[in-house]
């Protein structure tokens, strides 16, 4: 996993790096998003102990001092307050930080449930409700400023959906941005229905994003195509003949690439020929070991 190189100074944050580490790779951030957050961090843990201060004194607004000083000292890239969350709430759950609650606005209880419906009755994998989350607040906290109300959801009508849906598509560079913003406004929208916030499921409403066909690479590979990839290649080497056979997989079972990454060697059943596959939402599949995906694995 690598080291934090200023876990073994004497910050103030220092002693909570390897537990923050834990937390946010059991959260599920990426390798690359759990290494961008502990650089953080580790600039944080610097600012603290130029300060003069203790992780005890860190707080929301004294996260936006030590943001300040970043951009008063020319750092060009600024991290966004987002960043922090994780290790406040860390040090929330450690006792670290101040147990009195914060003042909850009703818009802040809202986006809570909605966490709170992705993970638990979704089965949503932590980015994608992070994604979906970040969409929701940016579309509530939006419209409450603009229209006010508690939440920033009552009294939200279809016209206002589609308004907001083509000024995407005409700020969003690539047909795919727009496509995945509609699916998580249609998510947020089919929430606030099931909460009773909206008498109707506005997500319905909403036009499908257009685009334009025959514009991109082809969506299938032929079978010549397919053949030669396989054969390319090296089975002569232990990590050829594990490239063929997930290749194999993909190519006779259609398996995601996520759920090819997330195999894992108890998840073959030799004595039935069977595999166990992890889909979305929590799913698990068990789908045939094909013999020709089994004769190539440098398990057998």
């Amino acid at each position: 996993m690598g080291t934090v190189w200023w876990a073994s100074g004497g910050g103030p944050l220092a002693a909570f790096a390897a537990g923050f580490r834990c937390e946010l790779e059991r959260r599920g951030f990426s390798p690359r998003s759990v290494r961008d957050r502990m650089e953080v961090v580790g600039q944080l843990d610097r600012w603290l102990a130029a300060e003069g201060l203790s992780a005890a004194d860190l707080a929301a607004d004294r996260a936006g001092q030590f943001f300040a000083a970043l951009r008063a000292a020319g750092q060009r890239r600024v991290p966004a307050m987002q960043t922090l969350a994780p290790l406040l709430a860390y040090l929330h759950d450690e006792q670290v930080l101040s147990a009195e609650p914060a003042a909850v606005t009703p818009a802040e209880e809202l986006l809570v449930s909605y966490r709170r419906y992705l993970t638990v009755e979704r089965g949503a994998a932590p980015l994608t409700v992070l994604r979906y989350e970040r969409m929701a607040r940016r579309f509530l906290l939006g419209r409450l400023s603009r229209a006010g109300g508690p939440t920033g959801a009552e009294d939200l009508g279809g016209a206002e959906v589609i308004a907001y849906l083509v000024e995407c598509c005409s700020r969003l560079r690539t047909t795919g941005s727009a496509k995945r913003e509609a699916a998580d406004l249609r998510s947020l929208l089919r929430f606030l229905y099931l909460k009773g916030v909206t008498a109707t499921d506005l997500g319905t409403a909403m036009p499908p994003v257009a685009g334009w066909r025959d514009t991109r690479l082809p969506a299938a590979m032929s079978a010549a195509d397919v053949t030669a990839l396989l054969d390319s290649c090296d089975r002569s080497r232990p990590s050829g003949l594990r490239d063929l056979a997930i290749l194999t997989l993909l190519a006779r079972l259609g398996l995601r690439s996520g759920e090819a990454a997330a195999l894992q060697l108890g998840d073959i059943d030799w004595r039935t020929g069977e595999i166990v596959v992890r889909g979305k939402a929590r799913c698990q599949d068990r789908l045939p070991l094909t013999v020709e995906a089994a004769r190539r694995s440098p398990a057998t």
